[in-house]
């Protein structure tokens, strides 16, 4: 099996650049689902797979199809529905399946499983390193406590924008010494059952020693190795004190006045909002299209078919892609209280384009992988 990859940069239906050649990087992610579609492994013998696109390790299970291995998908902000029943769904947003591009130019690996650094759906231009989020008004009680096991969670967000985020910031004080603070960073997926899952992507240390002891304290960052944060995708962070206690503790401020926000999620959709800042960067956006499958040609033994999206800049910038590469679906299932099917992006394919393409404002870019199977 091969695949062709043509890039084509084009403005008012006139082609300005034609690349073509042969994808170098179909890489382990393919292997894995095609495992998975083929053994039929159910949720009591899972499969650990490796990292998903949006960055957390899951266990992935075949035990009913919820489009494993589907790469077709709309456009942008448009989602996909992956459906058995009225309780079994998943869904995901159709930028993050099918062909995808990045900036960063870095060598492929077996083992990818995302854009080293996306290119997110958009028409933004870059954002400069600063406060990129953020709710951190109405300051007006603390929060619960956090020490040992315990944890205060900020509320469930959708980013502003897709961006490469950095830091956290929370507003808090301390009450004794509750030594070292873990700060992590969740992705949730709605799903059926129970509504959500949650996994942890990346975490965070802080010295809790060195925050101020009188209330109602200020806002200190934890700084977290770059991930990137995906639009139309939901997170949350948290925060604790793993080695403090009942006299050694955090208090974290929040705004108790029972806001209701669009992209805020409480404890229910009026409920208190733990304040908080997002840190990080971001390049300029392109415009994703949907993403087609096409051309289906068999002629025994040999076979291909296109895979097609279109990009379009309308950021007011140049922006360079210098990767590419594929995100198919892969599916989880599990159950506790009631079945959660859960649905991800994961990287089957990431190519190098080296030299970058830059897509001056108004340009398009159409990506097309064509495998081919030929004996």
């Amino acid at each position: 099996m091969k695949a062709k990859l043509i890039l084509e940069r084009m403005k008012d239906s006139r082609l300005l650049e034609r690349r073509e050649g042969y994808s170098r990087s179909f890489i382990k992610g393919l292997i894995d689902l095609l495992y998975l579609s083929h053994a039929q492994l159910v949720n009591s013998a899972p499969y650990t797979a490796a990292k998903i696109a949006l960055g957390a390790t899951l266990s992935l299970a075949q035990e009913k199809s919820l489009g494993m291995l589907r790469v077709a998908a709309p456009g942008g902000y448009g989602h996909l529905m992956f459906s058995r029943s009225s309780s079994e769904w998943g869904f995901l947003a159709g930028h993050l399946i099918g062909i995808v591009v990045g900036s960063d130019g870095a060598p492929p690996a077996p083992t990818d499983h995302a854009m080293k650094q996306a290119i997110f759906h958009g028409q933004n231009g870059a954002l400069a390193p600063g406060i990129v989020d953020s709710y951190d008004t109405g300051d007006d009680q603390n929060s619960s406590n956090t020490y040992d096991s315990s944890k205060v969670y900020t509320p469930v967000f959708l980013p502003a924008r897709g961006f490469r985020f950095s830091s956290a910031w929370f507003k808090m004080w301390r009450t004794g010494n509750p030594g070292t603070l873990d700060i992590e960073l969740y992705n949730l997926t709605r799903n059926s059952g129970s509504g959500e899952s949650s996994f942890q992507i990346n975490v965070a240390n802080l010295d809790g020693n060195a925050i101020s002891n009188v209330s109602p304290g200020d806002f200190y960052e934890a700084v977290f190795a770059p991930v990137d944060l995906y639009p139309d995708c939901w997170y949350r962070l948290s925060v604790s004190a793993p080695a403090g206690n009942s006299t050694n503790k955090i208090n974290v401020r929040q705004d108790a006045s029972g806001p209701n926000h669009v992209r805020w999620r409480g404890s229910s959709d009026t409920g208190s909002i733990t304040l908080f800042r997002l840190s990080g960067s971001a390049n300029p956006e392109l415009l994703y299209g949907g993403c087609e499958l096409y051309g289906m040609n068999i002629a025994h033994p040999n076979g291909s078919f296109s895979i097609r999206r279109i990009f379009t800049n309308a950021s007011g910038e140049a922006v360079t892609v210098n990767s590419c590469g594929i995100y198919a679906c892969a599916q989880r299932y599990v159950y506790s209280s009631g079945p959660i099917w859960t649905v991800y992006p994961y990287c089957i394919a990431r190519d190098i384009v080296s030299p970058g393409i830059t897509l001056n404002n108004g340009e398009i870019l159409a990506v097309t992988y064509i495998p081919q199977i030929t004996v």
